[in-house]
């Protein structure tokens, strides 16, 4: 398959990485580094339960940013 091919089926059906436990700072906040794919942008799902059971569920759009 051409590049173009792996690379529109990769931005639009993979899943790069599964993290199953996270643990947040006080802030509530967490440092995910993801592989240069390529992608002028990534789509995250966020799922899971907070530690008082709440469920977390979003869906978040970054463009990557290749200067850093």
């Amino acid at each position: 398959a051409s590049d173009v091919y792996k690379r529109q089926v990769l931005s639009e059906f993979a899943c790069l990485d599964w993290k199953s436990t996270i643990t947040t700072n006080d802030l509530g906040m967490y440092n995910y580094k993801i592989k240069d794919t390529g992608l002028k942008e990534i789509v995250v799902v966020i799922q899971g339960f907070t530690n008082t059971g709440d469920l977390i569920s979003e869906i978040k759009s970054f463009k990557v940013d290749k200067t850093k």
